[in-house]
């Protein structure tokens, strides 16, 4: 199970509202896919050195691929549940960390 990470800079997510892009982006693609219980955004609970972490599960895949790919995402490993919370999607999801 692949996981994929985005990082996004206070910066973008205030002036450029890229936090509230993706989200947008993201819900469209998770209607599209008929919303897979394995299917979500997280982020992280707090800002690290200014960039705050999305991840996207791995049920994301193939449908965020593209959208992955414009936010310069990487695959990253499984995030712990103490350091993330549900973002968009299905909340089922949160059982892939337990």
């Amino acid at each position: 199970m692949t996981w994929n990470k985005v990082l996004l800079a206070s910066e973008q997510i205030e002036e450029q509202r890229a936090l509230e892009n993706l989200k947008k982006q993201f819900e469209k693609l998770y209607i599209r896919a008929d919303g897979p219980d394995d299917m979500a955004l997280l982020s992280d609970n707090e800002y690290k050195n200014g960039k705050i972490g999305i991840y996207f599960t791995p049920g994301c895949q193939p449908f965020c691929d593209d959208l992955i790919s414009r936010y310069n995402g990487e695959e990253c490993e499984q995030p712990t549940i103490d350091h993330v919370f549900l973002l968009d999607g299905n909340d089922y999801a949160l059982d892939l960390l337990r």
